[in-house]
């Protein structure tokens, strides 16, 4: 066991000199690394180097906007970075949101919730708001997200609770709507955002959801728009964009769900047999994933580009 088992640490600087030295120390002793350097070349060797988990994030940190790009904001609208061109800006002014612990306070006073002496919103009926939210045991990177939610929330005057149950519970409770909030990120990538609004608004409601609308939120429209959606041709683009606007609109101003973050797709490879790995230093950027349909989606061109080390 080591002292940092589970958890994950961002190091400025890691892939030479002092910084390299903890991060190698760090994952020593059980942590997950994030290696940063001006020099994305410098920053990838230095993690294929280093035994353990690492992910690389190029970039210097000391000029304005870079530290954000380290985990991008999720658009108001759940759209991925993929999609941008089909996202409606004119309706992300109008209706996106942005973390302000003030302005929540606000409308949670204006919607009749009592603020306690302790800091901490009631119901109108005085009874308190006691809220959990859940992630699988053991995903430490999702663990601390919800620790860092749950103190996000609370300077809201929101109590919501971290909850760690293993796998298959999490999974049940999911599936069957008993939970208060989860973090999910089973809509992955596609060629439209039919497949995202799919999974956030399919009917109808079944008794055990297995693979969309965890939520169970019903909105018959959004559906009918969803479907609308599917039968559309891509080369419909202006068809395709006054669906999606409406989709856009639905979900910003009833948040059926709450886009957080952007999920990376995680991978790793040795280069002692095999070289010639995608990453962002090479031209060929396949997914390097077999899951959840990404061997579709140039994961078979991984496979067919490594080449034999040493050749």
């Amino acid at each position: 066991m080591g002292l940092l088992d589970g958890k994950a640490a961002i190091i400025t600087g890691s892939a030479r000199g002092i910084g390299r030295a903890t991060a190698e120390l760090f994952i020593s002793e059980g942590a997950k690394v994030l290696i940063n350097d001006i020099d994305g070349d410098v920053a990838e060797q230095a993690a294929g180097e280093i035994e353990g988990e690492t992910a690389v994030f190029a970039g210097d940190l000391t000029q304005p906007g870079v530290p954000d790009d380290m985990v991008a904001k999720a658009n108001s609208t759940g759209l991925l970075p993929i999609w941008d061109k089909w996202v409606d800006k004119d309706a992300v002014a109008k209706y996106g949101f942005k973390y302000d612990p003030a302005a929540a306070k606000k409308i949670l006073t204006d919607a009749g919730y009592k603020l306690g002496a302790d800091g901490m919103f009631t119901q109108p009926d005085g009874s308190p708001i006691n809220l959990k939210v859940a992630v699988p045991n053991g995903w430490s990177d999702w663990m601390q997200a919800i620790q860092m939610i749950s103190a996000d929330a609370k300077a809201a005057g929101i109590n919501i609770t971290p909850d760690y149950p293993d796998y298959n519970a999490w999974q049940q409770a999911r599936n069957s709507g008993t939970f208060d909030l989860v973090i999910d990120n089973s809509a992955q990538m596609s060629d439209t955002p039919f497949t995202y609004y799919q999974y956030m608004y399919t009917l109808p409601i079944l008794q055990n959801q297995t693979n969309f609308n965890f939520q169970r939120f019903e909105d018959k429209d959004a559906w009918d728009l969803v479907q609308k959606l599917d039968s559309t041709k891509k080369d419909d683009t202006a068809g395709m964009q006054a669906i999606l606007t409406q989709l856009e609109t639905k979900s910003m101003q009833d948040l059926p769900e709450i886009p957080l973050w952007y999920n990376g797709v995680w991978s790793q490879a040795g280069t002692t047999t095999w070289t010639n790995w995608p990453s962002s230093t090479t031209a060929d950027n396949y997914i390097p994933a077999m899951w959840n349909g990404y061997l579709q989606m140039t994961g078979i061109d991984v496979i067919t580009h490594v080449k034999p080390a040493g050749k």
